[in-house]
């Protein structure tokens, strides 16, 4: 989700801006007096962006997100392998894969097998 940002008064801080960002004010600077920073007309941020973190942490989002998968993939196949329990599908709905339906026939038919061996 991305924040709105009123760009009529957003501001950046300076730490996002080179020296060689700001204009030059000679006269403050040879009097010793404070300068205020102006920065120049055509100026764009360029230090310490946060572009590069985003992506890792969008990668590493997706990367869970597929560990986590492949884990409840292998919960739901042991689960099959009980002879006593049978595939519960209403807990398997939110989950979807392009593998889930081969879950669930390879579910189905090591059940069944399983089944037949246990009598």
């Amino acid at each position: 989700m991305q924040d709105h940002i009123n760009v009529k008064y957003a501001r950046i801080c300076s730490d996002h801006f080179r020296l060689s960002d700001y204009m030059d004010n000679m006269k403050n600077r040879l009097l010793g007096l404070n300068q205020k920073k102006i920065l120049k007309p055509d100026t764009v941020p360029s230090v310490n962006l946060t572009l590069q973190d985003n992506e890792k942490d969008v990668s590493s989002r997706s990367e869970r997100k597929r560990k986590r998968s492949s884990i409840q993939e292998a919960k739901i196949r042991l689960k099959c392998l009980s002879p006593k329990r049978a595939c519960e599908t209403p807990a398997m709905e939110p989950f979807t894969t392009p593998t889930t339906e081969n879950i669930y026939s390879s579910c189905f038919e090591t059940q069944k097998k399983m089944h037949y061996f246990w009598k």
